[in-house]
């Protein structure tokens, strides 16, 4: 479970290596979030090497310049808590919490945009139930 000042992975391309939550914006008055849950997140830390430079004059002009200190909504995709109510009773936890950032959500909620292009790692079946179709096609793997 997420809550707030929780320290989570990016799990996409967009540049951002690590963020923390600040709120959690499904719920209402909830305490903690799970997989598929939207929070509202500050940037900690960001990838370095090739195709991350910030230095340059096409991130800067793009729309996926990312820096430190800034507000995105993020998708919960993976935490160490995990599932573990599927019918047939198993269990699915990770070593990580994992988010994807994501550019805006519409009036009811649902996933409009996402900052990455790509996804690292598998997401969990809850995803497709709770309709997040442009982050399960993006996806390696599904579990």
């Amino acid at each position: 479970m997420i809550q707030k000042e929780t320290i989570l992975q990016v799990a996409d391309n967009s540049g951002a290596k690590t963020a923390t939550c600040i709120k959690i914006l499904n719920g209402g008055s909830k305490k903690v979030a799970g997989i598929g849950d939207c929070i509202l997140v500050s940037i900690r830390s960001l990838r370095t090497g090739k195709g991350f430079s910030q230095e340059s004059e096409t991130n800067k002009s793009s729309k996926g310049a990312i820096k430190k200190g800034q507000i995105y909504k993020a998708l919960i995709i993976r935490t160490k808590k995990g599932i573990s109510n599927r019918i047939y009773g198993h269990s699915v936890s990770f070593d990580t919490n994992d988010i994807i950032l994501l550019t805006g959500t519409n009036a009811a909620g649902n996933l409009q945009n996402l900052m990455g292009t790509r996804l690292m790692g598998p997401i969990t079946r809850e995803l497709r139930m709770k309709n997040y179709n442009k982050v399960i096609s993006q996806a390696k793997g599904l579990l």
